[in-house]
């Protein structure tokens, strides 16, 4: 069941390297939720976009990397 503090916690972690874009899996693994948790957390929060691949240096259409925005 996710709570407020998981969200919270999803939000700090970014907030703390608001520059760096982060995986689904990277997430999943540092905050030890589920890789679904932290999509849901993402769609939910107002803070966190999905990233362009072109961010982070590739020219594919679409990958699931996040980055935090004020």
């Amino acid at each position: 069941m996710l709570s407020k503090s998981n969200i919270n916690e999803l939000e700090d972690f970014l907030k703390k390297s608001p520059n760096t874009v982060y995986s689904i899996k990277t997430l999943s693994r540092r905050l030890n939720m589920r890789k679904k948790q932290v999509y849901y957390l993402y769609k939910t929060s107002d803070h966190i976009i999905k990233a362009k691949p072109f961010d982070v240096g590739s020219n594919k259409y679409s990958f699931n990397i996040f980055k935090y925005v004020v």
